[in-house]
């Protein structure tokens, strides 16, 4: 498998690894991921289904979210996933059962790191991510230096563990 990126405009064959990361975000019916390229090493997000890292000019699809979760800088999306339409992150697997208890999510989050809020923008119906021009450039470092946490306290489902 092939894939492009939009920064350096080179094309390269997928390593193993990668390719399953592929059919693993495939199978989950993500349509969005973030990548970096194996040959300019310039991080931006992934369109799945064509295997292309865009760069960052407009920002991220609506309806899709930085991940809430601590030590997570995954996208949230609304997904259909085992028959229902939930909110999900491709990196680290947290669900929420409807936006409210994803933006319920957002704000708690933004209350205990204040400098996530730089991501996300008030809107008339709830929140919206900022363009990724926007982030601040040191989000992502910031965000793995958060502890790994479980987050029963917040609203958030979790999908059965299939049999």
């Amino acid at each position: 498998m092939k894939v492009s990126c939009g920064f350096c405009g080179r094309t390269y064959e997928a390593s193993s690894g990668l390719e399953n990361a592929f059919r693993e975000w495939r199978s989950r019916r993500l349509r969005y991921g973030r990548l970096t390229c194996e040959k300019c090493g310039k991080n931006g997000p992934l369109d799945i289904r064509a295997a292309r890292i865009h760069q960052p000019v407009a920002g991220p699809p609506p309806n899709q979210y930085r991940c809430p979760v601590s030590h997570c800088d995954g996208w949230v999306e609304h997904v259909k996933w085992r028959a229902k339409k939930i909110w999900r992150c491709g990196e680290c697997g947290g669900e929420w059962a409807t936006q409210a208890d994803l933006f319920a999510h957002l704000e708690a989050v933004m209350k205990r790191y204040p400098y996530r809020k730089k991501v996300y923008r008030r809107v008339k119906d709830g929140w919206e991510s900022v363009k990724l021009t926007e982030e601040p450039s040191n989000y992502e470092e910031r965000v793995y230096k958060e502890p790994f946490e479980d987050e029963p306290h917040l609203p958030r489902t979790r999908a059965k563990p299939r049999a």
